[in-house]
């Protein structure tokens, strides 16, 4: 299996998001700290950028910026229903 790490992104700032899926690319690996404005925006923002391709998701600590922990996992979770593509990942793993 081949990942992609990503991490960092901080989409909030302006910063455009337009590299390519290396090719053989299994599965995007984020690792974290997409936009500040919450891990739901964070989900709809991969989940735009990506399309179908697999994305595995564990929120980092600016993901969470401003938001109560459990209402944020709460709101990731049910905004990640809509998105196959993407697991979320919080105190959990996948096989």
């Amino acid at each position: 299996m081949r990942l992609w790490v990503i991490s960092d992104l901080h989409l909030e700032v302006g910063r455009s998001f337009e590299f390519a899926v290396p090719t053989g690319a299994d599965v995007i690996a984020c690792a974290g700290d997409v936009t500040t404005r919450g891990v739901a925006r964070g989900i709809q923002l991969l989940a735009s950028r990506f399309g179908d391709q697999r994305v595995v998701f564990i929120a980092g600590n600016h993901d969470y910026w401003g938001a109560a922990l459990q209402s944020g996992i709460s709101d990731a979770r049910q905004v990640a229903e809509r998105y196959p593509s993407i697991n979320f990942l919080e105190n959990e793993c996948m096989v």
